[in-house]
């Protein structure tokens, strides 16, 4: 059955991709994230998770929280478990 499938998919797939636009991602700007949520961990910290919506964020780097009238350091990120050095525009991190 997947023999008589893939003829079809196939041009389908191609069809779309060619329709698709992919946005560019800008790594420039100020620093903006959406957080999703915020919790404390013993031992760690404050915890974040949420998207980036403008700019990038590394670990080390000093961001401003204007809600709290804050400035805190990020002490690391992770996406999908796994830890990461720079979160961009677009990118779901804790």
């Amino acid at each position: 059955a997947a023999t008589v499938v893939t003829p079809y998919v196939t041009p389908l797939v191609d069809q779309l991709m060619s329709m698709v636009r992919i946005p560019a991602r800008s790594t420039s700007g100020p620093f903006y994230f959406a957080i999703d949520h915020c919790f404390p961990i013993k031992g760690k910290g404050t915890v974040m998770t949420g998207t980036v919506l403008n700019g990038s964020v590394a670990p080390n780097q000093v961001i401003e929280i204007p809600e709290l009238r804050t400035e805190v350091k990020v002490k690391s990120m992770q996406m999908f478990h796994k830890p990461v050095q720079r979160a961009a525009q677009g990118d779901r991190v804790d």
